[in-house]
């Protein structure tokens, strides 16, 4: 394969990860981001690699539970009123993915897709040497009643189907997984293949570290708000048609999104551009 020179706008892990898998294949690889290197991945807040998670969003049954989420302001789906009718037509896409030849199709791709991540994941993790940093507890679905639990089977049924491991558990050997729960719950499935992180941002910038033992060391380049000009030229790069000249041969766009403590894009014509 031909050596390239590649941009990748956004340093966090998806670009990191990409940045990792480039510099290794023999590419140039220059990483911009206006903060720098995974800091604005979060800190503060876990991270699952959730590798067992193969159902898609989109199921047969969905359409009727959509007035009930929409009116509960705790559910799992909030559309403000004036954007209701933009995204209309992508909500009748999602419904139309949801039956059930396609659900099918779409799971056998999430299958192939979560074990290719897993295998490249962790094995990028064993040449940055930061195994350590990822905990191999699994992870609890917790039921508080009968009738929870029950309309859960069929799903566990078709991640059965594809070779994902789990557990139902309750009694004793619920409380020896995860002591201290409340009695409400009453049973609970183990998936023993989800792995934690307990810091996204240490584990992207330690990851990073990997590109300085590539075959093509990777540039790391951090992009200051002096430089939103450079970053909105990129953007239109990304979107134009036919050649251009610009040096890089390949742009990746992984991150370019503003954080809420810039100004918005209406007052500051220099801010980056969203994700496209």
């Amino acid at each position: 394969m031909a050596r390239k020179s590649i941009i990748i706008v956004g340093g966090g892990i998806i670009g990191i990860n990409a940045a990792c898998f480039l510099s290794e294949a023999g590419h140039t690889v220059t990483v911009v981001d206006r903060d720098g290197i995974c800091e604005g991945t979060s800190s503060g807040n876990a991270a699952a690699l959730a590798f067992s998670d193969i159902l898609p969003m989109a199921h047969k049954g969905m359409l009727k539970n959509l007035p009930r989420w929409l009116m509960d302001p705790l559910g799992p789906l909030s559309i403000p009123p004036t954007y209701f009718p933009t995204i209309l037509p992508w909500l009748w896409r999602l419904i139309r993915e949801g039956s059930n030849s396609k659900r099918e199709r779409s799971i056998a791709a999430q299958v192939s897709m979560m074990k290719l991540s897993s295998h490249e994941t962790l094995s990028l993790v064993d040449r940055a040497g930061i195994a350590s940093m990822i905990r191999n507890d699994g992870s609890l679905e917790l039921y508080t009643s009968e009738a929870s639990f029950q309309s859960s089977l069929p799903n566990w049924a078709l991640r059965e189907k594809h070779g994902i491991p789990f557990e139902h558990v309750r009694g004793t050997r619920l409380a020896d997984l995860q002591p201290g729960l409340a009695l409400s719950v009453i049973a609970a499935t183990f998936s023993p293949t989800w792995r934690t992180v307990s810091n996204p941002q240490d584990y992207g910038s330690n990851t990073a570290q990997c590109v300085n033992f590539a075959r093509s060391k990777a540039e790391r380049v951090w992009c200051s708000q002096m430089a939103a000009h450079w970053m909105q030229a990129m953007s239109s790069i990304a979107l134009a048609r036919g050649h251009t000249h610009w040096p890089p041969r390949s742009a990746i766009f992984c991150r370019l999104k503003q954080s809420a403590a810039t100004t918005p894009r209406s007052q500051n014509p220099h801010s980056a551009p969203s994700a496209c």
